[in-house]
């Protein structure tokens, strides 16, 4: 008959416990420094946009003859302020966070009394609208750093994991 001997087996599954226990805490820890590299290309993004600007750095005004190409100085700044990475979101046994825009801007209107929000002006930027052209810059970003972002995620990961299986 034959002998079948395993070494170390008991170590291995404490091992696989201790992460199993911890890997809430493992995942989190991976998926703010991927999501803090999207939002940094996301910044550079907003960056990289043109400036069109009215008298006195007000955002001009764009017709459907004339449509705007930028934006003002002062909307990205407030782009730039207003962006941010959410708190994580537990669904379904996956962790969410969301990088994106939050807040007012700080150039108010009539139908904006607070200022205009941010996250309207990034999307009038990058879907376009009837008085301003399409610049996906920023969308492009997200896109271009996607398999980036993933590769930080397995390296904080794997960081992690042989931390706390030592």
């Amino acid at each position: 008959m034959a002998k079948l001997q395993v070494k170390g087996l008991n170590e291995y599954t404490k091992s696989i416990q201790k992460l199993y226990k911890d890997s809430e805490v493992i995942m989190k820890r991976s998926i703010y420094p991927a999501a803090g590299f999207v939002v940094d290309n996301m910044k550079k993004a907003i960056q990289s946009l043109p400036i069109e600007e009215g008298p006195s750095g007000l955002p001009p005004y764009g017709t459907v003859d004339k449509p705007l190409n930028g934006i003002s100085r002062r909307q990205k700044a407030d782009l730039l302020e207003g962006m941010g990475i959410s708190h994580f979101q537990a669904t379904s046994g996956y962790l969410h966070v969301k990088a994106g825009f939050d807040g007012y801007g700080s150039v108010k209107t009539r139908a904006y009394p607070k200022g205009l929000p941010n996250i309207l002006l990034a999307r009038a930027i990058t879907t376009g609208s009837a008085f301003r052209n399409k610049n996906t810059a920023i969308r492009r970003a997200v896109t271009k750093s996607k398999k980036q972002a993933a590769e930080i995620m397995n390296q904080e990961m794997n960081k992690y994991i042989r931390r706390k299986v030592k």
